[in-house]
């Protein structure tokens, strides 16, 4: 199965620093093989080694340009295979074998629980994070048929942006939480929820062991806490 990893970075919310460091965490934390392609407004300062593809939509904002990951064009654009997705602000700290390795075709969608809900609610009864996911090429045509017949109306209509689209328009039935399928050892967690706060005070908190995958949603970004001693090892 090729797996096609994937991020989007669009304006000047990131730099292109968080493009080569978060493609540099994959080679480092994988024994799988991928091909890595990054969606763009502006290639300027991008790894060589990362495919740069121009952001097709003039029309849309932010994070509504992954809901285009969902569409013909895109599966044309990298082959057939696995989706694997990632937010430019996750930072990655230990094997991601598993993640690269999803496939289910009972729930082709392998998506985050708010990270603020707590553990087995199910897809109908939570908010969904779309800051990690992954999915076969080619699944999800109908997300992106719906979205783009009036994307200005799509956005302005739906709540929680991209990940609020997705609860409307997929079935609970054809999603699984990473929380619920990744092993000990795998983990995903959010920084200000499961490190920054419950250590206040704490100067230089530590990773919980059986962590891969940590998620800055929001404030602070990555580049905020770079002083952080795994962060110097991790997000380089």
């Amino acid at each position: 199965m090729d797996v096609h990893v994937v991020c989007v970075k669009h304006g000047a919310k990131y730099s292109a620093d968080y493009v080569n460091k978060l493609y540099r965490a994959v080679c480092r934390n994988t024994t799988r093989d991928f091909d890595f392609t990054c969606f763009t407004d502006d290639r300027s300062g991008i790894d060589g080694a990362i495919r740069r593809m121009e952001l097709p939509r003039k029309d849309l904002q932010g994070w509504w340009h992954k809901l285009f990951l969902f569409s013909p064009d895109f599966a044309a654009t990298v082959g057939p295979g696995q989706v694997m997705y990632f937010d430019l602000d996750t930072v990655i700290t230990g094997n991601i074998d598993e993640y690269m390795d999803f496939e289910s075709i009972d729930a082709p969608l392998a998506i985050l629980r708010d990270m603020g809900a707590r553990n087995q609610q199910p897809p109908a009864k939570v908010n969904w994070g779309s800051a990690v996911m992954s999915w076969p090429v080619g699944w999800g045509y109908p997300i992106w048929k719906s979205f783009s017949r009036d994307v200005g109306q799509e956005m302005r209509g739906k709540g929680h942006g991209d990940q609020g689209y997705l609860k409307y328009a997929v079935k609970p039935e054809d999603v699984v939480f990473w929380q619920d399928i990744l092993s000990g050892n795998s983990q995903v967690i959010s920084y200000k929820w499961t490190i920054r706060d419950p250590n206040r005070g704490t100067p230089d908190p530590p990773i919980p062991p059986g962590t891969s995958v940590i998620c800055f949603h929001g404030v602070p970004r990555p580049h905020e806490v770079s002083n952080l001693s795994w962060m110097k090892t991790h997000w380089q």
